[in-house]
């Protein structure tokens, strides 16, 4: 269960990592299983929406549980920027950053490295760790990984 710490945190983002409205669901709150509650989203957000998205965040005791990310247009149809994406590398982890929006971001490294996650949406709002397991030196790792996300591809 989620205990009584646990949130959703909506927010309705440009993708050049601006907020336009954010609402939270606390621990206060009570939905009852199958329960839904109305957030104050205008529906002019998502008539033609190619400069932003919706990101449903689950969170407890600070630590994502879940997440949603929620587009009103197809990936070629959104307005996407280049991402600045940095990253810091662990002992068993890779933490990125973002300065922007990144649809689809994926990580090339070398053989041997397994990653826990290796395809997904990275956000201006907070850092995104990765974990992973390798006898791959660290050094072999930082000299050989590529970061890429959708916007690479064209």
């Amino acid at each position: 269960t989620l205990g009584m710490w646990a949130f959703l945190a909506t927010e309705l983002l440009f993708f050049g990592g601006n907020s336009i409205i954010s609402e939270v669901v606390a621990h206060g709150d009570t939905l009852p299983p199958g329960g839904s509650k109305t957030f104050g989203l205008k529906a002019k957000y998502f008539l033609d929406a190619p400069d932003y998205y919706l990101l449903l965040r689950l969170k407890k005791n600070d630590s994502i549980v879940a997440e949603y990310t929620q587009y009103y247009l197809p990936p070629k149809k959104l307005n996407l920027q280049k991402p600045q994406i940095t990253y810091t590398l662990g002992k068993d982890y890779i933490e990125l950053k973002t300065d922007r929006f990144a649809y689809g971001v994926r990580l090339d490294v070398p053989d041997g490295v397994e990653l826990e996650d290796n395809y997904f949406h990275l956000h201006s709002v907070g850092p995104k760790r990765i974990k992973f397991r390798s006898a791959v030196p660290l050094e072999d790792i930082r000299k050989t990984i590529r970061i890429r996300s959708l916007v690479d591809t064209y």
